[in-house]
């Protein structure tokens, strides 16, 4: 592990949480060189079977109109017809469709410097990620609050706060600290699904039809990402357990 990743096991876990229960809106605020970006790409590079897609901020562009959503489109080879008419909310809906269509994770790098037609469209789409696999990330230099508009604050599940020298940066998940509420929040958002998990001891007794035999499948697919869950939660407990605390 590189000099740069010392103590930042628990910024990758958060992300990791992020990851297992999504769709998830994830904000990383710090100054400049303390490694956000470093951070975010060495998330990035332990994703399998996620596609990432990228765009970032430059004072060059700040003023050209969706040239962040245009980052986006482009980098998925995406149609970028809905960029002709100048409409956020157009704009938005292709964004939530790129990102739900296949599990995705969609980084915004230096999103302080984004412009403000593309964060706009970007933050109509994060409203609608009401489902599929996504997780959108933010990284913003300086005050997330000073920056962003306060939707995005409330639309954040995982806030990571980076101080420059900190072994122990804030890390906060849908608001809560402790382990306790954090594993009740990730069960809560998985119920449904493990309301529906099927029943094995009946597959014995009766053959299924095919439809029944794919909603078992999904319904391993489901108890088993919640096994993912619980593993990342107990490995969290040790950081997290109390506010500040170390590993």
């Amino acid at each position: 592990m590189s000099a740069v990743f010392v103590d930042r096991e628990r910024e990758l876990e958060a992300l990791g949480v992020a990851l297992a229960a999504p769709p998830s809106v994830v904000i990383v605020e710090g100054e400049a060189g303390i490694g956000k970006t470093t951070l975010i790409e060495r998330f990035a590079g332990s994703l399998a079977e996620v596609r990432v897609l990228r765009a970032g901020g430059d004072e060059s562009e700040t003023d050209i109109p969706f040239a962040a959503a245009d980052q986006l489109l482009r980098s998925a080879g995406s149609d970028t017809d809905a960029l002709r008419d100048g409409q956020h909310v157009a704009v938005g809906l292709e964004l939530l469709e790129l990102m739900t269509a296949t599990p995705s994770v969609v980084i915004v790098d230096d999103a302080h410097l984004i412009d403000a037609e593309s964060l706009r469209a970007l933050l109509f789409a994060a409203r609608r990620l009401a489902t599929g696999r996504a997780v959108l990330i933010l990284a913003v230099r300086g005050s997330a609050a000073a920056t962003l508009a306060e939707g995005w604050l409330g639309l954040a599940t995982v806030s990571i706060q980076t101080a420059a020298g900190s072994a122990n940066p804030e890390v906060t998940i849908d608001g809560v600290l402790e382990a306790e509420a954090l594993r009740d929040f990730l069960y809560t958002k998985m119920r449904g699904v493990r309301e529906h998990a099927p029943d094995h001891a009946a597959d014995h007794a009766t053959p299924q039809p095919a439809t029944a035999s794919a909603a078992n499948a999904e319904g391993d697919e489901a108890l088993a990402l919640l096994s993912d869950i619980r593993d990342a939660l107990r490995r969290l407990e040790g950081r997290i357990g109390t506010p500040g605390g170390g590993a």
